[in-house]
């Protein structure tokens, strides 16, 4: 009988036991939701910029907090920009967020981009780490952008080509220089493509001028931008206004599947005739110096009579290499100032 009586017992224990098991885990997601939930209602009480545009802000930003609390889980994100946008990227509404992620000594702004249905059906991170403009100047550099302007970034959310479905438009500092920013969704390769790789120069933190601006240039939509004039343009002509002896404006505008430049852009249109002759030496010295090797450079630098008719040369002595082997060289330039590199 106690046999009986001890087998009833263990069995009662055994599905008490089973029963209690989901329901622990139960409560575990019930509290784990509940901190979800707070946290939510934490991020939408912040003065988001255009949160009251969005349908069911809560359930947009538990999707998006869902998606990163992998990347997040040692630190509590905020969201500080919060978009709606079309940006063309199919399966349903398109946000441009930016999450302030703290870490140990300060904290670290990236930008997303999301397609959200019910769930997310695409997110596309976009790069964290990214510069305020106003550590690199003073004056309001996105000043001749127009769009939505992303907060503490040199971005601005807008059609660059008037096809209904938008961009983002405007400056990447780095490390590596500063460069023309616009990205794009592509169907074809279901991710944001970059559409231009123009650097740009700010030459007066204080003053200016805001290095890129649109315009219709000649009956062309594009815009303008201020660069130092390099060899890396060197298949157009040098500029006919040049600025401190380095610097131009040059058009740019859709060209072969990308914005790239198209011609210099002038301001007085009569100016139509590069005038090889008012250039200072420095400028040739320095088109030179570009043109060769990161292990060469010139020992000498002497102007001779020109060898190309209505163009200028320059009599140098190179240095090469490791061992510094000298040579005489003569450099030419025709009458719009192209190099003609001859020995």
């Amino acid at each position: 009988m106690n046999k009986i009586i001890c087998g009833i017992v263990l069995i009662f224990l055994f599905l008490s036991c089973e029963n209690k098991k989901p329901r622990t885990e139960e409560i575990k997601q019930i509290v784990e939701e509940d901190e979800t939930s707070i946290l939510i209602e934490t991020l939408i009480k912040k003065d988001i910029p255009f949160i009251g545009e969005i349908e069911n802000p809560n359930e947009i930003m538990r999707l998006m907090y869902s998606a990163e609390e992998g990347r997040f889980r040692n630190s509590l994100p905020e969201i500080v920009f919060i978009k709606k946008a079309n940006f063309g990227i199919p399966g349903g509404n398109n946000f441009v967020v930016i999450w302030r992620v703290p870490d140990n000594r300060s904290s670290n702004n990236q930008l997303f981009i999301y397609s959200i249905s019910n769930i997310i059906e695409h997110r596309f991170s976009l790069g964290s780490g990214i510069i305020n403009p106003n550590e690199k100047t003073s004056f309001d550099i996105m000043e001749n952008i127009p769009g939505i302007h992303i907060p503490e970034t040199g971005l601005s959310i807008y059609d660059i080509n008037g096809d209904g479905i938008v961009e983002l438009v405007g400056y990447n500092f780095t490390g590596l220089g500063d460069w023309i920013e616009i990205r794009a969704y592509s169907a074809e390769e279901n991710k944001m493509v970059d559409l231009c790789n123009i650097r740009f120069e700010i030459v007066d933190m204080d003053n200016g001028p805001a290095p890129m601006e649109f315009v219709n240039y000649k009956g062309i939509d594009g815009f303008k931008v201020f660069v130092r004039y390099t060899p890396y343009y060197e298949d157009f002509p040098p500029p006919m206004n040049l600025i401190n002896n380095v610097y131009a404006w040059f058009f740019c505008s859709w060209n072969n599947n990308k914005y790239d430049v198209i011609e210099e852009y002038l301001i007085d249109q009569t100016l139509q005739e590069f005038n090889i002759n008012i250039y200072p030496e420095d400028f040739f010295r320095i088109k030179i110096q570009d043109f060769l090797s990161n292990t060469s450079g010139l020992r000498s630098f002497q102007e001779i009579d020109p060898r190309v008719e209505g163009g200028r040369s320059f009599l140098t002595i190179v240095y090469y290499g490791p061992t510094a082997t000298e040579s005489e060289e003569i450099f030419d330039f025709d009458h719009n100032g192209k190099m003609v590199y001859k020995k």
